[in-house]
This record gives structure tokens, C-alpha cells and sequence, in this order.
């Protein structure tokens, strides 16, 4: 028996629920392990954690020029140089408490689904007998994932490009292993259709509930709406009480087929019925509309991670990145069920499903 201590932080739902599917990962192949999953800068500095979050989301969603060019000066560039916010984020939410609750803990492995508690043990490795494993959460590399890889055992990356980066800035081989994003078991199966939707017209999930920043989308769940395309929407407002009551309000003026929900918990299917997703384009809701074999529509993206995530999509016909209103009425226009499946067929050929149980 092992003790597996999985870390993730609350900056957005992805790291969350990466945590959770790797829990169910090793439950379903070690069910003698014992498992945690926490946030260690809930249990360091809960008020200063929250101002964080904040922080983020405002400037991911009202300061998005500036987040673009930070990223583009800081995140993609001089990846093995010391960073000095790096450095105070260790020592700030490094605590006395939080000391104590990883370490009576006793984990056997330490897995981090986020930069900033891998950075946290990666500063702390003397105190702990444990192997840390850094799972990568989008398709993309920035810099304070591999600041401290010296004392990262093993990283999970999704594909070969991102191996590839890692191996030219000097990162020995053995570390890296090709696994995927990690998404929940019921999204690696893409045999799963139990929902009852036309078959006569392309099915399009509109996707705004989740992480930060999916207001700013809401505009392009209207141009579809406005769109001469013909097909069945199905728009998912996740907890976003104003998003639903917005949505049914706008859906009333057009005259299109289709649903407006809140919060569903089977998503997966809903996934696995649609001809295409559309929306925000985050690593986790990304890679679990890939491994279910359906095209995914990147709209609005977080400037960073999530641009890259919209990049990887395009780039490798997995689906679509669009920039403006115009583009998706157009993309809409031209789209059918017949063009979709050469982009389900492609991704069932060349996409990277989750394999992280495997390492």
C-alpha cells in the first residue's frame, strides 16, 4: 500500500478535475492505495490564496492585452532562469500548517496537477521520501513549470511537441512521459451516446460554464444564435445563474432548435453526442471533448495557455481557433455532419488520448 498525495490549486476548475481523474485512475488499478486531494495554498494563506484567484480573474477577463504581453515576456522566454516571483510564492505560502498537513500525510508520491504546488514541494523536496510527479494541464510550455525541474521526478506532457521543447532546454528524457491531459473515465470512451438528440441536423455544445473568463464568450453563443446555419444547440451554463437566465432570454428571440441547461453532471454525455464543442478553450474541457473522438471550437481564449491550447487545435485539424463573431457565422455556414467527420477521423487517428495510469 502507497500513500498518494494529489495537489491542485482553485485558480479555475482544470486543475480540480485533472486531480480527480487521476484519483480515479490509480482507485480503479491500486484500490488498496489511500489517496488525498487537496489545495496546499488553502491550508498556507487562505485570504492571500483568495486574493490570488481574484487577482487572476480580473486579469484574465477586464486586462487581457496585459496578461497577453506578460505571458509573452515572461512565460516564453529564458524558461530555466531563476524567478524571483517564483521564489516569494514558495516562501509565502510555505507555513508551519501547512508543513504539518503534508507531512503527516507520509505520501509515498507526490502528483501536482498545477505550477504552484509542484513549486511548493519542489522547494521543500528534503522534507519529504516521495517521488513529485508534474502533470501538464494544456498544450502549451511556460516557464514556471520547468523552473524547478531539478527536483520534479517525472513530468506527463500531452504529446511530442511539448517533449520536444523540454528535451532541447536540457531536460533528461527519462523524466518525460507522453500521457495526455488527464480527464475523468467516463470521457475515454467514446462509444458513449445514451442522450436522445435530432440526427438529422449537426448537434453544437456550447460550452460557458467551468473556469474564468467565459462571459467574455457569450457573445458568440448570439452570432450562433444569428447564424443562417442550420442545427440543434445545446448551451450549458455550468453554475452561472446569470449566464442560464441570460441565455433564455436571448434563445427566445430566434428561431433555432435546441436547449439551454445550468449545471449537468453528465456531461460526458452530452459531449459524446455532439457533432462539434464550442467555447473557451481550457486544457481540461479541451482534451475531454478530444478523447471523445468530437471537434473542438476555441472562442475567446485566456491570453497564455489557453491561446496555445487554441493553436494546438487548429494546428493539427482537431478542430477550429476563431477570432471573431464574423468567423463563426461563417465557419457555421460552411460547416455539416459530413465536413465534422473528417475532423472526428482525424482526431481519432492522431490525437493523444489520456494514458497516465500507464506510467
Amino acid at each position: 500500500m502507497k500513500n498518494i498525495l494529489i495537489l491542485y490549486t482553485n485558480y479555475g476548475t482544470g486543475h480540480y478535475m485533472a486531480a480527480i481523474a487521476i484519483k480515479e485512475y490509480i482507485e480503479k488499478t491500486y484500490p488498496n492505495y489511500k489517496i488525498e486531494v487537496l489545495d496546499p495554498l488553502s491550508f498556507s494563506r487562505p485570504i492571500i490564496n483568495k486574493l490570488f484567484a481574484y487577482t487572476g480573474k480580473v486579469v484574465a477577463t477586464k486586462f487581457r492585452k496585459f496578461r497577453k504581453n506578460l505571458y509573452k515576456k515572461k512565460m516564453y522566454q529564458d524558461y530555466l532562469k531563476n524567478s524571483s516571483f517564483f521564489k516569494l510564492c514558495t516562501k509565502l505560502f510555505w507555513t508551519k500548517k501547512l508543513k504539518e498537513k503534508l507531512t503527516q500525510f507520509n505520501p509515498d508520491i507526490i502528483i501536482s496537477t498545477q505550477v504552484g504546488p509542484t513549486g511548493l514541494i519542489a522547494a521543500h523536496k528534503e522534507l519529504f521520501n516521495a517521488k513529485l510527479i508534474s502533470v501538464f494541464t494544456d498544450y502549451g510550455l511556460h516557464r514556471m513549470y520547468v523552473i524547478p525541474h531539478e527536483f520534479v521526478d517525472i513530468f506527463c506532457v500531452p504529446n511530442e511537441s511539448i517533449k520536444s521543447q523540454m528535451l532541447e532546454l536540457g531536460i533528461e528524457e527519462d523524466k518525460i512521459k507522453i500521457t495526455g491531459i488527464p480527464v475523468r473515465l467516463e470521457f475515454l470512451d467514446s462509444k458513449t451516446k445514451k442522450l436522445k438528440l435530432p440526427k438529422n441536423k449537426p448537434i453544437y455544445l456550447f460550452v460557458c460554464g467551468g473556469g474564468l473568463g467565459y462571459d467574455n464568450a457569450f457573445s458568440y453563443f448570439e452570432a450562433m444564435l444569428k447564424s443562417n446555419s442550420n442545427f440543434y444547440y445545446i448551451f450549458v451554463s455550468g453554475k452561472n445563474e446569470k449566464l442560464l437566465n441570460k441565455a433564455k432570454e436571448l434563445v427566445k428571440n430566434y428561431d433555432k432548435d435546441g436547449e439551454v441547461l445550468g449545471y449537468v453532471n453528465n456531461m460526458f454525455e452530452y459531449m459524446a453526442i455532439s457533432d462539434m464543442v464550442i467555447g473557451k478553450p481550457g486544457g481540461i474541457i479541451t482534451s475531454e471533448s478530444l478523447n471523445l473522438e468530437v471537434p473542438f471550437c476555441a472562442v475567446e481564449p485566456i491570453p497564455g495557455q489557453e491561446t496555445n491550447n487554441a493553436l494546438f487545435i487548429s494546428n493539427n485539424k482537431f478542430g477550429f481557433y476563431i477570432t471573431n463573431l464574423d468567423e463563426l457565422k461563417d465557419l457555421l455556414n460552411k460547416l455539416n455532419k459530413e465536413k465534422l467527420e473528417i475532423y472526428k477521423k482525424n482526431i481519432k487517428n492522431n490525437f493523444i488520448k489520456s494514458t497516465f495510469i500507464d506510467i
